[in-house]
């Protein structure tokens, strides 16, 4: 199937036996706070990415090389994301996961910011830690030359 656009001799959508679908403009979903509710930030989001294993493979019957996710899989860390038709097959909301990407890369920049020195106000007490240690060397020096 393809859909064009009244200005257009392009296709502004087509769909293909295959089940792929290509658009000319943007996907989007519906994301107005005004049909939401019950809003609240995802928790653990880093250790449900952790969880994630994104794969190759082939479907059955196809030669052709992909990427993505394993259903079954992410169902058991964030069941959310899958959703099952009325022949049981699960299909994964791929763009629902930016969600959780967005929030383990902030959890995951406040571990390196806690590990991260200031070698600028570090400098100084070892400076100054030394210019002790010589002092008490130097003291030690004349103690054992009495």
């Amino acid at each position: 199937f393809k859909f064009y656009n009244d200005n257009s001799s392009s296709p502004s959508m087509s769909l293909f036996d295959s089940g792929n679908m290509t658009i000319a403009g943007t996907l989007t979903q519906n994301s107005d706070v005004r049909l939401k509710e019950n809003i609240k930030p995802i928790e653990s989001a880093l250790d449900k990415v952790k969880q994630m294993q994104g794969v190759e493979f082939n479907k059955i019957n196809s030669s052709t090389k992909e990427i993505g996710v394993v259903a079954q899989e992410i169902e058991k860390i964030i069941p959310e994301l899958v959703l099952e038709d009325k022949e049981g097959i699960k299909s994964v909301a791929y763009g629902n996961i930016t969600a959780v990407l967005i929030e383990a890369i902030k959890e995951q920049q406040k571990q390196i910011e806690m590990q991260s020195v200031d070698y600028s106000k570090l400098v100084p007490v070892l400076i100054k830690s030394v210019q002790e240690l010589k002092k008490e060397i130097e003291l030690l020096k004349q103690q054992l030359n009495k």
